[in-house]
């Protein structure tokens, strides 16, 4: 489930609330999809059977999050569903739970990061202090979202979020090369060769880069060949 990466908190109190329901199908999830279809009408609508839905205390929060609204309005719609088996909630609840709370704190920052270059670049605070595997963590859920673009010619969200983790914690240089190297050159835009001059510092990591382009450049997506052409090459600091 994209929320489990995405958005953490909303992820844990989901949890919650499918095992709190006999069914494992909350309300609160019919009301949310019901709310995000008519985006912000006065009236709510229910996703499955689009009739007035009174909303739970939990669902007025959620509509304040942009990407839960998102969430909310994709395929498949889980409103009847039972979500236990989506959520991994198992006998001890409380131990995944706390699992899940324990990366609450990373939400805010995975959300500045897919939004726009100034929330990116206030952003560089928080980065620098993730340590252990918070770092990629956030290149996960940077990287699932890039990934589940439909229309990836146009630069999606958190490239430059991911742009910004990587030149902060270069160990993740060789994660962003790899999937440089797996994204599918006849579909993606000039993004995927023009977006990395500061997150790939070291030598070796360049050099796989190069690689990269230089098959861009054979591609039959003309877009993406003339920006691999014109692309300078990126300086060599180091090699890791």
């Amino acid at each position: 489930m994209l929320a489990e990466r995405f958005a953490p908190s909303f992820y844990g109190e989901l949890a919650k609330l499918a095992a709190g329901d006999i069914n494992g199908s909350p309300k609160a999830i019919k009301a949310l999809e019901g709310h995000a279809k008519v985006s912000g009408s006065a009236q709510s609508v229910s996703a499955a059977d689009e009739e007035p839905v009174e909303p739970p205390s939990e669902v007025g929060e959620w509509l304040t999050s942009e990407w839960i609204v998102r969430w909310a309005k994709t395929e498949p719609k889980l409103a009847g569903k039972d979500l236990r088996p989506y959520v991994f909630v198992t006998r001890d609840k409380r131990s995944a739970l706390s699992a899940v709370a324990a990366h609450q704190h990373l939400e805010a920052i995975i959300e500045k990061l897919m939004a726009g270059r100034i929330a990116v670049a206030q952003s560089a605070e928080d980065v620098s202090k993730l340590t252990g595997m918070e770092p990629e963590t956030v290149f996960n859920a940077l990287r699932d979202n890039i990934l589940a673009s439909d229309k990836p010619s146009k630069k999606p969200d958190g490239v430059d979020g991911l742009a910004l983790l990587v030149e902060i914690h270069p160990a993740l240089q060789g994660r962003l090369v790899e999937l440089l190297e797996a994204l599918p050159t006849g579909r993606i835009g000039t993004w995927a060769v023009s977006s990395w001059s500061k997150a790939l510092q070291s030598e070796n990591w360049i050099d796989r880069f190069d690689l990269v382009k230089e098959q861009a450049k054979q591609s039959e997506n003309k877009t993406l060949q003339s920006a691999a052409k014109a692309s300078k090459s990126l300086p060599r600091v180091r090699r890791v």
